[in-house]
């Protein structure tokens, strides 16, 4: 048997399609089991594969040709057997032996032909969280047909080629380790004695061993709480009050508060500082905060209250100038929720000031943390814009007056190198003009 190794041509184009694999991402969590060990019903078709004149079995259909004609050209049998296992998200590696019979040839009668196939293949699998996940596949391998041709003195090598075989398919989860697959790839045989087939497959499948035991999509590897469901941003743990702390650096982890305070709701003393009036009688009073968002503040404790500091957020005075006559709004991650009541009063004060001042219109840019898919963190940006829109017309603003720009991650206010400055880019920016 010729198992020498490809050529360069092929090597190069085995490398590339390999960095494709790796590179294409699905918008999803990866929920993957390490091991795949499946079982198959084949069929062989030798029909449709553009056979040139000096192919066995010249002449055959065009490439494609002629595909679905399933009683004149498909073989069926089987079995083939194959085991992979998960290397790097939704991509496995496995080898396939398979076994079936050659009865069908247009133009040739009373055939029996045994087929033996072997490969080494790369599988990459999307929407893992999904009940229906397709996949792509890129194998490399032998097969052969054994025509009878050659007689007892013929080495039974002569009649198996190097294959290669791209292909596609779909699988059908029914559990978290069980399902059924169907594929189709096309067998293009390298060597003159070989025979490019296709090959259409209908599989049932066992999975074994979680990647993610507790479901929250971070492999357990990269969980810094692997038993318990939580956040991509915060490594998989939790944020159960979704105040924007991970439950392990939270002090309150059932009560929503502020990272300043250790996760903590703010003390009486702190409220009466952001100028917050209880009265018994009536709803809570809020003074007009100043618009002015500045780093040049000599009074520590409206330091505190109106911004954070630059070291925590690990942002510049330059950048504090570009944004003076604005506000911010934070949120928690992966949510449109206003957290914590500074952030209410804010925007509290500034229903007061466009209630009052019917010429002023408003700007409300939505940004995201750099964690997660791009695309999402856009959508987040939009919501959480909308989200404070929704609440200005719910208190009398004028929708013609409110403007909505969603940045996502891509202009962020603070640095989205620190954990702290990607907490504060969940934001949206209020500029009034």
């Amino acid at each position: 048997m010729d198992l020498s190794l490809p050529s360069f041509f092929e090597l190069k184009s085995y490398i590339i399609i390999l960095l494709l694999l790796i590179t294409t991402n699905s918008f999803s969590q990866y929920n993957e089991n390490k091991w795949i060990i499946s079982a198959s019903f084949d069929a062989v078709d030798l029909f449709p594969t553009g056979a040139k004149i000096d192919a066995p079995y010249y002449p055959q259909g065009e490439i494609f040709e002629d595909l679905f004609n399933v009683s004149d050209h498909w073989n069926f049998g089987g079995p083939s057997i194959s085991i992979s296992k998960l290397i790097y998200k939704g991509l496995y590696f496995g080898a396939e032996m398979s076994l079936n019979k050659i009865k069908k040839i247009e133009g040739q009668d009373n055939v029996d032909y045994p087929y033996y196939a072997g490969r080494v293949f790369l599988k990459k699998t999307f929407y893992s969280t999904k009940k229906i996940r397709p996949f792509i596949k890129f194998g490399y391998g032998v097969s052969g047909i054994d025509r009878g041709l050659f007689g007892d003195t013929i080495p039974f090598s002569q009649y198996f080629s190097k294959t290669l075989s791209p292909g596609i398919g779909v699988q059908f989860r029914i559990t978290d380790h069980f399902g059924f697959e169907i594929s189709s790839s096309f067998n293009k045989a390298i060597d003159i004695n070989g025979i490019t087939h296709l090959r259409h497959k209908a599989s049932i499948y066992l999975g074994i061993g979680d990647r993610d035991k507790d479901g929250d999509g971070i492999i357990n590897r990269k969980d810094k709480c692997p038993k318990t469901p939580g956040l991509p941003e915060f490594n998989g743990c939790p944020d159960s009050d979704s105040d924007g702390i991970p439950d392990l650096e939270d002090k309150c982890p059932n009560e929503p508060g502020e990272k300043l305070n250790e996760g903590c709701p703010e003390k009486d003393e702190v409220l009466n500082e952001n100028k917050i009036i209880p009265n018994k009688n009536k709803e809570i009073q809020l003074e007009v905060v100043s618009p002015t968002f500045s780093v040049n503040s000599s009074n520590t404790k409206e330091k505190s209250d109106n911004q954070v500091s630059e070291d925590v957020l690990g942002i510049s005075s330059s950048i504090t100038d570009k944004i003076n006559e604005n506000r911010i709004i934070y949120f928690p991650a992966v949510s449109t929720k206003i957290l914590g009541k500074k952030n209410l009063v804010k925007l509290k004060s500034i229903i007061n000031l466009l209630s009052k001042e019917q010429d002023l219109r408003v700007l409300l840019q939505g940004h995201s943390s750099d964690d997660g898919d791009s695309f999402l963190n856009l959508n987040l940006s939009r919501d959480r814009a909308n989200s404070i829109k929704r609440t200005l017309i719910n208190s009398g603003i004028d929708p013609d007056r409110i403007e909505i720009k969603a940045l996502g991650e891509e202009e962020p206010i603070f640095d989205n190198k620190s954990f702290n400055g990607r907490g504060f880019n969940r934001c949206v920016l209020i500029t009034i003009f």
